[in-house]
């Protein structure tokens, strides 16, 4: 593949050349430089820098995209000790009362996976608005709002069942 068409962190860019990008910023161009600047992140297709819809007050988009990336610098060593977990407890033969037994009244593990869901609250909904504004035509406020919507919910249902496990 034409590396002329992949970022510094080796993602793949259509129609954009980081060269291209590089001489916009450097030229008089910065109108287009910073219209450019998002899809030079890592957000696939060079669209305007926009603000997301957040209840009354606005996100940019830059703002949404470093809450992803630090949530999935979260996630990782979460995601890793939860399998880690899974294959103790599946090897080692535990039943889930036995989990259940393990893990009621450990404030350790409520706030591991309290985290955990947060993490998870914030990470999922940046990253499937992002996908639905790739794929299809749908951008705005209601997008946004939907967002929000699936965020909520998946912290809701998320702290219930820590609150279920730890409780």
């Amino acid at each position: 593949m034409d590396s002329r068409l992949r970022g510094n962190d080796g993602w793949r860019r259509p129609g954009l050349r980081c060269a291209d990008f590089h001489s916009r910023i450097r030229g008089n161009d910065t109108a287009n430089a910073r219209a450019v600047i998002p899809a030079e992140a890592g957000v696939h297709g060079a669209q305007p820098l926009t603000h997301a819809a957040v209840g009354n007050a606005q996100v940019s988009e830059a703002t949404l995209f470093a809450l992803q990336r630090l949530t999935a610098k979260l996630l990782a060593p979460f995601v890793l000790v939860h399998l880690v977990l899974i294959l103790y407890a599946v090897r080692g033969g535990l039943s889930a009362a036995e989990i259940l037994d393990r893990t009621q009244g450990s404030v350790v593990w409520g706030a591991f996976y309290a985290l955990f869901v947060v993490a998870v609250a914030v990470h999922a909904p940046i990253g499937v608005r992002n996908v639905v504004r790739e794929w299809t035509r749908w951008r705005g406020r209601s997008l946004d709002a939907t967002s929000v919507v699936l965020a909520m919910v998946l912290l809701a249902l998320g702290l219930r069942a820590v609150a279920a496990v730890v409780a």
